[in-house]
Formats: C-alpha cells, structure tokens, sequence
C-alpha cells in the first residue's frame, strides 16, 4: 500500500525500523551463540564435536547478522512489484554458495561449508540492497546510507 501510494519517506521508515527491530532480535539471539557457543555444543552434543563446529558456527552465525543487518531488501523488492529484479541476487548466491562449497568442502570441511554459504549471503545481500536502492530509492542497511548508485526518492 505504501508502494502503490507513492510515499518514499514512509517506505523508508517501514524499511529502517522494521530492519532495525529484526536486527535487534537476531542480536539477542546470536549472543549465546556467540559467547557461550562451544558451552552449548559440548552440552548437546558432546565434547567430541566442539573442536569441529564452533568457527563453523560462528562463521554462519555472522553470516545472519549480516543478512539481517541489510535489512528486508528482497522483501521490499517482492513487494513493491520489482521481484523479478530480486532473481539475479538469490540465482547468483545460490551459484557461489554451490562453487565454493565444491571448492572449499574436500580441503576444509565444516569450515569450507561456512565460507561458502557467507560467501554466497553476501553476494545476495549486495545484489538486492543495491537493487533495492537503484530501483527504489530507498537506502539499505539498517543505518540508512546513502548508496552511490541511488535516485532520489
């Protein structure tokens, strides 16, 4: 409805404070994760596997974060009658997450998995913030800054 009433100011709004909310939970929760993170595997699933599965934790951990700090920008794109331009951020993520695991995984294991699926959330994350702001105007992030590729609202 914001879309279809043409009011920028009130799409940035919804898109910034609801980014920020979602960004604020998802502290809450990777905090455990984070700091207590080996305590918690060794607790369900024994000692045996932290060694192997906290970095990987970790690494996928900070992946979220980051996705959730660029806020809802494939949302907002779906929404707003641009998903089609959302395609190419999900296509190419899915793309580099596939290659770099088939690299990484032989050689690093856990590790090699991790970097690839951060690999790939960024590149989605850079495809749909960047076509979030030159399709719509609106800045991506959480911060709300000015891209250099974006029109004005």
């Amino acid at each position: 409805k914001i879309y279809r009433d043409k009011q920028p100011n009130n799409m940035q709004k919804l898109y910034t404070n609801s980014g920020r909310i979602a960004f604020a939970l998802s502290v809450f929760l990777a905090a455990p994760m984070i700091l207590c993170g080996e305590w918690l595997i060794g607790v369900v699933f024994t000692e045996d596997y932290v060694a192997a599965a906290y970095l990987p934790l970790l690494i996928i951990v900070v992946a979220y974060l980051i996705n959730v700090f660029c806020g809802p920008a494939g949302y907002m794109l779906q929404m707003s009658e641009f998903e089609k331009d959302s395609l190419p951020g999900q296509c190419l993520a899915i793309l580099v997450n596939i290659i770099l695991c088939l690299l990484l995984i032989p050689a690093h294991g856990a590790i090699g998995a991790a970097i690839g699926i951060f690999t790939g959330h960024l590149f989605r994350n850079g495809m749909t913030c960047w076509m979030l702001s030159s399709r719509l105007g609106l800045r991506p992030t959480i911060l709300s800054l000015r891209w250099p590729n974006q029109k004005n609202p």
